[in-house]
């Protein structure tokens, strides 16, 4: 096996040349068009990230293609523009070569291309002619123009296809056997919630995508995937993880902002969501917050700052630290501004770094600002930019730019990576913002952490920092109320609506928007709009594209495990404690996740806040990241499971303003729900997993375990589960009572030797009350009244009890001595028994068991 689909084709055509020889031709046509949309999905898979959007250009045309010459075009656009200098090395090593290079003699590009001529001539149809400099690019070409030609009914008659098929099938089958592409490893990457990918190979099995097996820290996205030098998704192929369908794209975009796509094995078409295609991939608008395109002095800086906001809100606490930490000259080279998207970081970054050019003047003699961002969040809505970096490359151009160097682009990167480590101009900063649109932040970060050297430093805003740890990470959270009072008033004043707002209107505006500067600037964009104020939660669920902007690219990068957990907590916006998240999420019947890491993902990630507490972590995700997660939830293929812990987990109780609700009442509430919902053994065993899961933070709940086991006479399992509380317990007296409770259990069951061994237990406490240790005087006095089997007695535990009585006899009261003295007769010790009948007369001459047993003693 090659490629599994080509295979299948290849197959469908031998069983097709029995049926007719015009069914033939048209698989064999079908054939070669798999072939060169592979060959031309390949290449664009392979095509680096860069601003100019080479890739998406690429995919931008072939979702609207009309035909497979669309798809030649594209394969020749490639390989000879600009956009074959970012074609990884691999490729140009390999097919690049292979499909530019002279078709000699006896080679079998030659092969392909004179064969295709063959029926072309036969044919009679005009293409492209063939010279000895003629490559195996003419022959995509030659291919489009045979199948456009012999398009529909009658185009060819029997005859005509009998003469051909031969040289066809020599044709397109010496391109399969030979071009590399069609050599490589592809598969199907499905991502478990473990972290790590199940690996369905298209391909012969190999190795190269093994890893994905192993480790858990990759986030590549399902999907079809050929291995040059690293996994590249190849996005307009599909298939799943049992490889029970291939679909190509078909071009055809309709307005209903789809496209399609074909299986060319089954003939069956199907539709694409194609809203990640409608900006047309012409260049953009710099950003904002892009910079100046070359340094400026200011102060005693050269610089390229972007002109701060003229509405910024200050930030004191967040500045402070921020210029604090970026003036320190012995620590911290990499310092992150991390939070949601819209929260404030460039803003605050632009705000403390002039300020610091004007008030310590001295301390950077470079600042250059790299702009990696490519949307601005406005009032009106996000609007895409043009992004100026968006690797090392374009960054170490850019910088070079910047200074008004030129450099060669073959060592452009190297000479940079001298720039972090010691700049040939002064003490450099270099800012890096939005690092989370870089193609690879991970490869980036770990270049610029290995050459940056103080006293120069590095500052990156992120919404994401999961990957990668800085030196001195700053997360740049909600305004407090000052700060949300006074973005409120100065938006209300631009936009003439201070009298639409009440007070009761902006203390909920405050609230719902958990003070996220944008969403507050686009709600009160809404009102200025309408001209009468709305309700929040509704204005920001129908922001679709603010919402996307925000979260989709982020949402997009989380593991498996982080968007089911993700979901989940958005299927029921509460505070919720991360013991009860966890006791659902690993419940019986789900497949099983590190909800640890989950959680950690996404607080990483800004999709989630979480308030740590003495007792547990409360989990609670703000207003517009649960919306976004909300409209996700709908369309999520694992929506009926999560609604299923949906109801699971608001059996805990909603935590209405953050901590409210203590821990303790949370897991009360939920253990009641499951008591009362547990109707059968089936149930309970379900239910149990997630019980379990909560007694790891609140070990009593054991105790609610045993109580649902008694309900349903599980006697056996209802002891071990009191035997799994006492392990944890160390209070004296808390142990005193579970025992005790452990050993009415054992009773219950007849169980006289687990009631003995409990009742023992409670002895060997130290610093025990008397009373406690009398007590099991009784129950072993009884239980040696209602039986003569002395076997299930274990006297040594009886002795126990009578050594531990009598090393403190003078806490004794008369009814303790009686129970003494018949655990003295019950071991055939008449005479320590009447020393201590009449030792309890003594204390009460009055009591009669001391006295019916001296009586009975003196008779012996």
């Amino acid at each position: 096996m090659a490629l599994l689909p080509i295979d299948q084709m290849i197959a469908r055509t031998s069983s097709s040349i029995d049926d007719s020889d015009v069914s033939f031709f048209y698989d064999l046509i079908a054939l070669g068009e798999m072939i060169t949309k592979l060959t031309a999905l390949f290449l664009i898979s392979n095509i680096e990230d860069d601003i100019e959007r080479a890739r998406y250009r690429y995919e931008y045309q072939l979702v609207r293609a009309d035909g497979i010459g669309e798809f030649s075009n594209t394969i020749n656009s490639i390989i000879t523009s600009s956009a074959a200098d970012l074609l990884s090395n691999p490729v140009r090593d390999n097919e690049m070569s292979e499909l530019v290079s002279k078709a000699k003699e006896n080679t079998w590009q030659r092969e392909a291309l004179f064969k295709l001529n063959n029926c072309l001539i036969q044919l009679k149809i005009n293409a492209n002619d063939l010279t000895n400099k003629s490559s195996l690019l003419i022959w995509y070409s030659n291919f489009a123009i045979l199948r456009n030609k012999t398009k529909g009914h009658g185009a060819i008659t029997t005859a005509q296809c009998a003469s051909v098929n031969p040289d066809l099938y020599d044709s397109i089958i010496a391109i399969y056997n030979n071009l590399t592409l069609f050599k490589r490893p592809w598969a199907y990457l499905y991502q478990n919630y473990s972290g790590k990918y199940r690996i369905s190979y298209i391909s012969e099995k190999s190795s190269d995508f093994d890893y994905l097996k192993r480790k858990n820290t990759y986030t590549l996205n399902n999907g079809v995937y050929c291995f040059t030098n690293e996994p590249h998704a190849v996005n307009l192929c599909y298939s799943n993880s049992e490889l029970s369908c291939f679909f190509l794209v078909n071009g055809n975009f309709s307005n209903t902002n789809q496209f399609e796509v074909l299986n060319y094995l089954t003939n069956d078409k199907d539709k694409k969501d194609g809203t990640e295609y409608l900006v047309p991939p012409t260049r953009l608008p710099d950003s904002m917050t892009s910079g100046s395109h070359q340094l400026d002095l200011i102060g005693n800086s050269f610089s390229n700052l972007p002109i701060g906001l003229t509405d910024y809100i200050k930030r004191n606490e967040l500045e402070d630290e921020l210029k604090k930490v970026l003036l320190e000259k012995e620590r911290y080279p990499i310092v992150t501004l991390k939070g949601r998207g819209g929260i404030g970081k460039t803003s605050l970054a632009i705000h403390v770094i002039d300020e610091i050019i004007n008030t310590f003047p001295n301390r950077f003699q470079v600042i250059v600002w790299f702009s990696a961002r490519d949307v601005d969040l406005m009032v009106e809505g996000p609007k895409q930019v043009q992004a100026v970096v968006a690797n090392q490359k374009d960054i170490s151009i850019e910088y070079y730019s910047q200074i008004g160097e030129k450099k060669s682009k073959r060592t452009v990167i190297g000479d940079f990576s001298k720039e972090l480590t010691h700049n040939s101009i002064g003490d450099a900063l270099y800012i890096f913002d939005n690092f989370e649109t870089l193609s690879n932040p991970l490869e980036v970060f770990e270049w610029l952490d290995s050459y940056i050297r103080l006293p120069n430093k590095i500052l990156i805003t992120s919404r994401l920092c999961r990957n990668f740890k800085a030196d001195y990470p700053v997360e740049v959270k909600g305004m407090n109320e000052d700060q949300c009072r006074s973005l409120i008033f100065n938006t209300a004043s631009r936009f003439g609506i201070q009298d639409l707002l009440t007070e009761e209107y902006i203390d909920s505006l405050i609230e719902e928007s958990d003070g996220h500067p944008y969403i507050i600037k686009i709600i009160l964009g809404e009102v200025a709009k309408k001209r009468k104020i709305s309700e929040i939660r509704r204005v920001v669920a129908d922001k679709d594209k603010v919402l996307d902007a925000l979260f989709k690219r982020t949402y997009s990068t989380l593991s498996k495990a982080g968007k089911r957990i993700f979901l989940t907590l958005c299927s029921w916006r509460s505070v919720i404690p991360q013991i009860a998240l966890e006791s659902v999420i690993l419940r019986e019947g789900n497949e099983k996740i590190d909800v640890d890491n989950g959680i950690d993902e996404l607080h990483k990630s800004s999709f989630i806040e979480i308030s740590e507490r003495k007792d547990d972590s409360f989990i609670y995700v703000p207003l517009a990241a649960a919306l976004y997660g909300a409209r996700e939830l709908e369309v999520s293929p694992e929506k009926p499971i999560i609604l299923q812990d949906k109801k699971l987990l608001m059996e805990f109780g909603a935590g209405t303003e953050r901590g409210k609700m203590t821990l303790i009442a949370h897991i009360e509430k939920k253990v009641k729900s499951v008591f009362n919902r547990v109707d059968s053994v089936e149930k309970l065993e379900e239910e149990i997993p997630s019980l379990e899961c909560l007694s790891a933070k609140y070990p009593y709940v054991w105790k609610h375990i045993a109580e649902l086991y008694r309900k349903f006479n599980l006697m056996g399992q209802a002891k071990e589960a009191y035997r799994e509380l006492l392990k944890v317990i160390h209070d004296e007296q808390q142990k005193i009572f579970y025992w005790k409770e452990l050993a009415v259990i054992c009773r219950d069951d007849h169980d006289w030797s687990g009631e003995s061994s409990a009742l023992t237990e409670i002895v060997e406490i130290a610093n025990v009350p008397y009373a406690e240790i009398s007590y099991v005087a009784y129950r072993i006095n009884k239980f040696y009244s209602e039986t003569s089997d002395m076997d299930k007695l274990k006297t040594y535990m009886i002795e126990k009890v009578i050594n531990s009585m009598e090393k403190r006899i003078d806490e004794a009261n008369s009814i303790d001595c009686s129970r003494l003295a018949w655990l003295c007769l019950n071991m055939q010790d008449e005479t320590r028994a009447l020393k201590y009948a009449k030792y309890g007369l003594e204390l009460d001459d009055k009591n009669q068991h001391c006295q019916n047993l001296v009586n009975k003693l003196s008779l012996l």
